[in-house]
């Protein structure tokens, strides 16, 4: 077996272990809470990742030697040994750059993530792809350490000619004989053939297939029945944030909650989505997802690549027909379909975001801030697809700082005033609605 065959199966069968081990409880650790265990845990991940290599291979060795308790293996001075010396040694790099790529993303998209409905691993899958950067990060710098690696391999592998000896033992044998001009063409190729891998299985740009946009109907939304909220209490570290708030709400109907920033406004709305804890009661809210409740949130967060992807979630979670192309029809938009969500304008990107939400034949809109800082031609638009799906027999509930929208669409209007629902006649209600807006 050649030298550089050697390498690539015993530093690639590595990476690819430590890989498929590291990856998904890196994905799993991320979606826990973060507890003085799990900061340890971090802590140690990252005291690992200058674990030395002798080190490594004195465990390896000893625990596959005769005495050692893997000794029936046999895999001493073998390439399984090998491979066991360097998946230690990499797997708390991958373990880690994982880790951290995947809280990132339940930081930023876990809550979107949670209002599509998905499976658990329809769910690990969308991470996957928007955690897809760093964890190819930590596999490249992972598999980069296990083949410029030689003090566990040459400790367990023994450098045997034709069955062990790699690239960098080739190049120790080399210097110890005092042959340093060969060493050195070693290292180029070494570096070189490093270089290819990484173009060929990391750096290169991976397109992913665009979706072709579905012309099935556009589906009407669920019809609601009733919702109702009562007595809801929500505290943050030992801080009331929203105080005995009740109402209720039915198909047909739009309510509309308007305050000043820090009023508690957006907390409602994540009270009923179920995405922080609360005491009270809420009653009548459908699930995530499919029929049931989707949420728009102030920042325009995109789940995919393409608009036609954003738009074929609910086509790809719940096997819904794809209506993409007719959603984008509806505002205009029908153009864009091949485009990158990131290159859109923000009102193209609200409008893509709220199209995707409608897919999902939601009985309940909630709508966080949805027109904020948009045109008045975007907010003409946002609007209507509110109108029609209150007209259709689904519902919503609206966040806003803006009295005139709150006129057009609601049916009822919640005033809040520093986490507690106030009358219409109070003085603050009267400057929040007339437009006179209190810090």
């Amino acid at each position: 077996m050649g030298i550089l065959s050697t390498t690539l199966i015993t530093s690639g069968s590595a990476t690819l272990i430590a890989g498929f081990i590291g990856i998904p409880v890196g994905a799993f650790l991320a979606s826990r809470k973060d507890t003085k265990f799990l900061k340890f845990g971090k802590l140690l991940v990252r005291t690992f990742y200058g674990l030395p290599p002798v080190v490594v291979g004195i465990w390896v060795y000893l625990l596959l030697s005769k005495e050692g308790i893997l000794s029936q293996l046999d895999w001493l001075f073998t390439i399984q040994g090998m491979v066991l010396a360097q998946v230690i040694l990499i797997l708390p790099l991958i373990l880690g750059f994982s880790w951290f790529a995947f809280e990132r993303i339940e930081r930023e998209f876990g809550d979107v993530i949670k209002m599509v409905g998905p499976s658990d691993f329809q769910a690990f899958k969308l991470k996957v792809n928007l955690a897809k950067k760093g964890v190819m990060q930590g596999v490249a710098l992972g598999f980069g350490r296990a083949i410029a690696e030689v003090g566990a391999v040459l400790m367990v592998g023994g450098n045997i000619a034709g069955q062990t000896r790699v690239m960098t033992t080739s190049i120790v044998l080399e210097t110890s004989r005092g042959n340093l001009t060969s060493a050195s063409f070693l290292g180029i190729q070494l570096l070189v053939f490093s270089m290819i891998i990484m173009i060929f299985t990391f750096d290169l740009k991976w397109n992913f297939k665009k979706l072709k946009l579905g012309d099935s109907p556009i589906p009407k939304p669920t019809k609601l029945n009733l919702i109702k909220v009562e007595n809801l209490n929500v505290e943050f570290d030992n801080k009331s944030i929203l105080e005995n708030i009740s109402f209720d709400l039915k198909g047909g109907e739009v309510l509309v909650i308007l305050g000043e920033s820090g009023a508690g406004k957006s907390t409602i709305l994540k009270s009923l989505a179920g995405l922080i804890e609360y005491s009270g009661s809420i009653t009548g809210v459908p699930s995530p997802g499919l029929n049931g409740t989707v949420m728009v949130f102030q920042e325009q967060i995109a789940l995919t690549k393409y608009v036609s992807q954003q738009l074929s979630l609910a086509s790809y979670l719940h096997g819904l027909p794809n209506c993409a192309f007719n959603l984008l029809k509806s505002v205009k938009l029908d153009k864009l379909g091949d485009r990158q969500f990131s290159t859109l304008s923000s009102g193209e990107k609200q409008r893509v975001v709220v199209l995707s939400n409608l897919a999902f034949k939601p009985a309940l809109l909630l709508l966080d801030e949805f027109t904020a800082n948009l045109d008045g031609k975007s907010i003409e638009v946002l609007e209507k697809m509110v109108n029609e799906h209150r007209d259709a027999g689904g519902a919503a509930i609206i966040v806003t700082h803006n009295a005139n929208q709150a006129k057009r669409l609601g049916n009822k209007i919640l005033y809040c005033h520093r986490g507690k629902l106030i009358d219409e006649d109070n003085e603050n209600a009267k400057i929040l609605l007339s437009g006179q807006w209190s810090g």
